[in-house]
């Protein structure tokens, strides 16, 4: 029989969460077509135990072995093992819903080049759903590069979103810490043909507290290096004559004027720097904002007002709305 879906689960040091990953699977009707790929990254706790033991138990895992090298390798690996004509992606701190594979299934039997769908978002205290649009439909290239290059609804990572194998014929790039999927993704879409967003939500996105997402200068420099992805991905489409919308750049941009304003930043001057330029940027450029649609436009009203409180303003109000969680910290 033939393999139709790899599903390719990068991991490392994940015996936490990995279970409940695991078990997710071992809740699908998966036929002998799928193969899940669990490529362990040089784990130093009990992680490559649980993948061999889980193996023991069930046919459809292979697990593959390698000196830590970053989860760019670590994805590459995968790819280069994978015998699907389609490939999907799970985070290990993460887990698919128990419908998953159904919903799959019926998807890829009408062979589009690229499905995607809803997600649930888990954070500590609530669970809240991340939905695209209100009813499944197949959008047109255009429609896609763009819907990526806003990013406000369609997100950049590879977990929610189902392609077929050919089309990675580039590989994850290792200069990157972050972001390593994100500067993949647009040259794989300007290929796709065929896609089709599934009205579902399939995929349980784990929003882990602690580590580097909440080490505040972390935060500040991946979102920096973001813009300068959403900047890549806009020159790129531009080059490939595919009208996208910069509107995707100033929201990253209002991200980290946001997180600047509510945290207690060590090197502020370089901080202050950028934060100074942001706001020009985004103050130069509200016009393109207030004309995206696809802006929600309380979102739009929002930007504008912030605008035109001016940059210290801005910050002084951000402080003091936050001040409880600054003063915690």
């Amino acid at each position: 029989m033939i393999t139709k879906l790899s599903i390719i689960v990068p991991i490392y040091n994940q015996e936490q969460y990995l279970p409940e990953c695991l078990q997710a699977f071992e809740r699908q009707d998966f036929d002998n077509t799928v193969e899940v790929l669990l490529i362990d990254d040089g784990s130093t706790d009990n992680s490559l135990q649980l993948c061999n033991m889980a193996a023991e138990k069930n046919g459809f895992y292979r697990v593959i072995h390698q000196e830590n090298q970053g989860v760019a390798v670590a994805r590459n690996t995968g790819l280069d093992n994978a015998k699907g004509e389609y490939i999907a992606w799970v985070d290990p701190d993460d887990y698919i819903t128990d419908e998953w594979y159904r919903v799959v299934k019926d998807e890829l039997s009408s062979f589009p080049d690229m499905i995607f769908f809803d997600m649930y978002m888990l954070y500590e205290d609530k669970v809240e759903e991340f939905v695209f649009a209100q009813y499944s439909y197949v959008l047109s290239n255009k429609e896609l590069c763009d819907e990526l290059s806003i990013g406000n609804k369609l997100q950049s990572h590879l977990c929610s979103k189902i392609i077929r194998r050919k089309f990675y014929d580039k590989r994850f790039s290792k200069k990157y810490s972050f972001g390593e999927d994100f500067s993949l993704l647009h040259h794989i879409c300007l290929k796709v043909k065929t896609c089709r967003y599934v009205h579902e939500k399939l995929y349980v996105y784990r929003q882990v507290e602690g580590g580097l997402a909440h080490d505040k200068e972390k935060q500040l420099d991946n979102l920096h290096l973001l813009v300068r992805l959403y900047k890549q991905r806009f020159n790129f489409y531009k080059r490939n004559n595919i009208d996208v919308s910069p509107v995707g750049i100033f929201l990253v941009m209002l991200f980290f004027l946001h997180d600047y304003c509510i945290g207690n930043i060590k090197d502020n001057y370089k901080y202050k720097k950028i934060y100074k330029l942001y706001f020009k940027f985004i103050k130069y450029n509200l016009y393109k904002i207030a004309i995206c649609s696809k802006v929600p436009f309380k979102r739009r009203l929002r930007i504008a007002c912030i605008v035109f409180m001016g940059s210290n303003l801005y910050e002084i109000i951000m402080k003091l709305k936050y001040r409880k969680y600054l003063n915690d910290d």
